[in-house]
């Protein structure tokens, strides 16, 4: 019932009150009774209706939570229990104070009646539960609501026995004197206003929903429902002959309402708990179930994951084969220029050796890549074996500085080299162990700005030598540590370094680990700088060479087979005299190209980074800007970009030489504001187009 619906209940109440009220002050009972000759609703208890009603509208609409709403309804409470009161006092004392005449004093019952114009007594112990669940509503907590539940369930069902009279005994209604039970109209209200005061206790309402109409009866119950009332029934046949007939019938029909509702209450909160162990039950069978689906998410999660490591392995496998191609290209570029400068009758004997020089050192570097691919592929294919012999680490260190001499010195890098005065002698290949400590003082190099401090240092202690190479360079972010040393990664694109094919710390530490030591890197974070540690265990004195292993193939008689590949002279480039700016991080290549164009009678500027290359086309104004894209501090593309915002490039013939050549590069040199695209090595035919009027 609806707190609305609530609130009427408690007007009509009233409302019907009132009416029996005035009639009765009119001096008519007619509206007493619903039928002529029935039993009527005495002044008494109209006032007690009128009282229940009030209570049952504010309880309702204001609330009996609120202060004030609070002490109306107990006050109205008490007013309702007060009449009822003095009337079972009247029965227990056997006296008569007509308190109807209080009321109304035109209401007469006749004088031979000790039963009409008055409230009977189970009337008056009705509405005595009645005020008790009234007054119970403004009760916190738990205590309240069991009393609004057990005081209003019990008036209900005597109110409900009391209909039941009425249907039993229809030929007695007319017999005021012989029948104790209730008015027809009292029965009525009786059972609205109960049923509104249940509805306004929350707690209630909700017992009565979780205990629904399949709660059942307990077999103890129905027992009692036939056992209790022949227990009352001797009990009223002995109390009958002691006590007002009245009362008795009014006490034993109380007791057995009572009883019957605790029991109905009983039942209904058995049934509770009994649906609360199946809702445990259902709540064990879902948390099963939930656990089965976790299992089958985790397994697909799994699979998922799995899915995306192949996606990943993919992807790099792409990277990788694009950076190769890349890296492959970057060293034929200024090979191939300096064939075609070759070609030249009239070169100068330094423009040669020159041209040469780049041709070797640049096939050298070809073979480092070829060899660390090879060298990747034995691992993987557990072919690599290693001409172990005592090697003394400082030694290692030494040829490792010298190979790297170059790097070295190209990026202003001041080394410094801490080694002990005696020898620190491993069991390993030395060209291997060579090869790792270069590789670490080579990736140094190209992570370090120019200028910057590299140590390599060797320790001895408990059995084992430690190196270290540490760097100022950008350092390495946390979460990029765990890959460090896996095929193909890198701290950051080639793009934005000098490149490499990500295999350099993969081989290092699969040679560490086949010298059956370890291998770890440390950073502090971007821009701290990194730091390299090898650790392998010292040679016994008594130790010999290991196992000899076959000579490393190289990849020289391919090389040459390359070059002869390369296309034959191309036709001269045109005399006529341009303003080049060449800006490429590959000195062999920038200054190859160079030579080539100032042959050509072109004259040529150069820069070496990408802020150098825009402040050279501010300063000199080219007509032609040929633009590595993967040069350190401005890549090619921002360089463009830049040029390309001042009215004085706009006009430029901008073009992009580089080993990135897939469809995507070329689409993104044009939307950077690139007009050519020519890829490494370059074709002499296309040179010779690109310096056509």
């Amino acid at each position: 019932m609806s707190a609305a619906l609530t609130t009427l209940v408690g007007i009509a109440t009233a409302l019907g009150a009132s009416i029996v009220l005035v009639g009765w002050a009119a001096g008519s009972s007619g509206a007493a009774s619903l039928v002529t000759g029935w039993r009527v609703m005495v002044p008494s208890t109209a006032f007690g209706f009128l009282c229940a009603g009030v209570a049952l509208a504010i309880a309702s609409s204001v609330g009996p939570e609120r202060r004030a709403g609070g002490w109306i309804v107990r006050a109205l409470a008490l007013a309702t229990l007060t009449l009822p009161a003095f009337t079972l006092l009247e029965y227990a004392l056997d006296t008569r104070w007509f308190i109807e005449q209080w009321l109304i004093p035109a209401a007469q019952p006749p004088a031979a009646d000790d039963y009409a114009g008055r409230m009977s007594a189970m009337t008056s112990i009705s509405f005595v539960l009645l005020a008790v669940a009234l007054a119970a509503l403004t009760w916190p907590g738990r205590w309240g609501a069991g009393t609004v539940r057990h005081a209003a369930g019990t008036t209900l069902a005597m109110s409900w026995f009391g209909l039941l009279a009425v249907s039993i005994d229809a030929e007695r209604l007319i017999d005021a004197p012989r029948f104790p039970g209730m008015a027809a109209p009292t029965i009525v209200l009786f059972a609205i206003t109960c049923a509104g005061t249940l509805s306004c206790s929350s707690q209630t309402i909700a017992r009565l929903r979780a205990a629904n109409a399949d709660i059942g009866l307990a077999p103890r119950l129905l027992i009692g429902a036939f056992v209790l009332p022949m227990a009352l029934g001797w009990a009223q046949a002995w109390l009958a002959a002691r006590l007002d007939p009245g009362l008795v019938t009014a006490l034993v029909v109380g007791t057995f309402a009572a009883v019957f509702t605790v029991g109905l209450w009983r039942s209904a909160a058995r049934m509770q708990r009994l649906r609360g162990q199946r809702e445990a039950l259902r709540a064990d069978l879902e948390a099963r179930v939930i656990e089965r689906t976790k299992a089958l998410a985790d397994a697909n999660a799994e699979l998922q994951l799995s899915q995306g490591r192949l996606r990943e392995a993919d992807r790099r496998k792409d990277e990788f084969l694009a950076t190769l191609a890349h890296e492959l290209r970057n060293p034929l570029a200024p090979i191939r220029t300096s064939v075609e400068l070759l070609k030249a009758a009239d070169l100068v004997p330094e423009a040669k050796a020159q041209a040469h020089h780049v041709i070797t050192r640049q096939m050298q570097h070809m073979v480092r890549l070829i060899d660390d691919l090879l060298d990747v592929s034995r691992i993987a294919a557990d072919k690599l074996t290693l001409r172990r012999s005592p090697v003394d680490v400082r030694h290692v260190i030494t040829q490792a500085v010298e190979t790297a001499r170059s790097a070295l010195d190209r990026g202003g890098h001041a080394i410094r080299i801490e080694m002990p005065d005696l020898p620190m002698v491993v069991l390993g290949d030395e060209t291997r162990l060579t090869q790792v400590v270069a590789n670490l003082l080579l990736n140094a190099c190209k992570y370090t700005p120019p200028g910057g401090n590299i140590t390599v240092a060797a320790t001895a202690r408990e059995g084992t030598v430690e190196i270290r190479v540490r760097d100022t360079g950008i350092g390495i972010p946390a979460s990029f540590l765990p890959r460090m040393f896996e095929k193909f990664a890198q701290v950051t694109p080639a793009l934005d370094a000098e490149g490499g094919l990500g295999l350099g710390l993969a081989l290092v530490r699969a040679i560490v680990e086949l010298h059956h030591g370890t291998v770890a890197a440390h950073s502090d974070g971007p821009g701290q700088g990194s730091e390299f540690t090898i650790r392998l265990p010292l040679a016994e004195p008594r130790a010999v060479a290991g196992a000899e292993a076959p000579a490393l193939q190289t990849a020289s008689s391919a090389l040459q087979t390359a070059s002869s590949a390369l296309q034959t002279a191309a036709p001269a480039l045109q005399a006529a005299r341009w303003r080049v700016l060449i800006a490429d991080d590959n000195d062999d290549n920038a200054n190859a190209l160079a030579e080539l164009l100032r042959y050509h009678g072109h004259i040529v500027e150069t820069a070496r980074d990408g802020e150098a290359a825009y402040a050279a086309a501010e300063r000199h104004r080219p007509d032609v800007v040929m633009l590595d894209i993967g040069m350190p501090r401005l890549n090619g593309y921002e360089v463009c970009r830049r040029i390309r915002e001042q009215p004085w490039g706009r006009g430029m013939r901008i073009v992009a030489q580089t080993g990135w050549g897939q469809a995507a590069d070329r689409r993104r040199s044009e939307e950077a504001g690139f007009d050519s695209h020519l890829v490494k090595p370059i074709d002499p035919t296309q040179l010779e187009r690109l310096f056509e009027r």
